[in-house]
């Protein structure tokens, strides 16, 4: 995950450490990456990266890797 202490629209303190935290402790792959400026502040994407991303979100045949069907983490407890 992005975050920025200077984003006002998406609270640093109130998102991303949290929810890397939660994904670390069900065993996920999380990071935080801390970056700077405002919550549509170009350098906070990087296109590389979210390619990279998406790719590895699917399978050898180019298929959508199964998920269980559940976005919201509070649904799953």
């Amino acid at each position: 995950m992005v975050t920025s202490p200077e984003d006002t629209w998406v609270r640093e303190s109130e998102n991303a450490g949290k929810l890397a935290a939660g994904l670390q402790a069900r065993g996920a792959d999380a990071s935080v990456f801390l970056v700077h400026g405002t919550h549509d502040d170009p350098s906070h994407f990087d296109v590389y990266d979210l390619l990279a991303f998406a790719a590895s979100c699917e399978n050898a045949q180019g298929e959508a890797v199964p998920g269980g069907g559940i976005a919201n983490a509070a649904a799953s407890r």
